[in-house]
């Protein structure tokens, strides 16, 4: 049996979909953008990376980070605000660590890149 969900609009109109239809019409206005990805050597082997992705919401973007290097490795993040002003900040991780940092950025503004080193 498939489940049904009601979906109600702001108009006050209701519209009953399928259960996955229905997840894809609400989910799809509220997703972020396509997820981005970065990658970047270790500063002592050649052989291992730091691996970075993240995807941006309307203020904020949270990066996933997995760094399989041995030691610390640092990145500097490429923003621009809404009035087009580009600035930067840094973010450490430690060795053989992954994980998540948030970045508020304000109402238009972006994470554009992430560049090794600070």
């Amino acid at each position: 049996m498939m489940k049904t969900i009601l979906v109600v609009s702001l108009l006050g109109t209701s519209l009953a979909l399928p259960a996955t239809a229905a997840h894809a019409a609400t989910s799809a206005g509220t997703s972020p953008e396509a997820v981005n990805r970065d990658s970047h050597r270790c500063s002592n082997s050649a052989r291992r990376y730091v691996n970075y992705s993240w995807g941006e919401g309307i203020s904020s973007a949270t990066v996933y980070f997995n760094n399989h290097c041995t030691v610390r490795q640092s990145a500097k993040l490429h923003f621009r605000d809404a009035t087009g002003s580009n600035y930067t900040k840094c973010m450490k991780t430690n060795g053989g660590t992954k994980g998540k940092k948030r970045w508020d950025f304000g109402a238009g503004g972006r994470l554009v890149r992430i560049t090794k080193g600070c």
